[in-house]
């Protein structure tokens, strides 16, 4: 399926916030459809864990999770745009959170 926006999102020991990001993302104001891809970099924390609880609840969008050892963010991005299906892509730290018009 095309979307018109691809999240990609690199994670390395963001348990404790990604969840608040992709919450971020889910309350956005638009009505385009979107995907996230959830990339962890070698975390040596529960990301993984954490990113595989989030893609296995119900959302309105996909949610992809890869997987990676540590190579950094922009290795982690580049793994993301393999797999984005989206007309624009938007890379977002996961500690970022988007207001609400993003």
């Amino acid at each position: 399926m095309k979307y018109d926006i691809s999240f990609i999102i690199p994670c390395f020991n963001c348990e404790k916030c990604i969840k608040k990001t992709i919450e971020s993302i889910a309350h956005q104001s638009h009505t385009l459809r979107y995907e996230i891809i959830l990339i962890d970099d070698g975390s040596s924390d529960e990301t993984l864990e954490c990113l595989k609880e989030i893609s296995n609840q119900r959302h309105d969008f996909p949610v992809h999770v890869l997987s990676q050892k540590n190579s950094g963010p922009g290795s982690a991005r580049n793994r993301g745009l393999t797999i984005a299906n989206g007309e624009y892509i938007l890379f977002v730290d996961a500690d970022d959170l988007l207001l609400e018009k993003y």
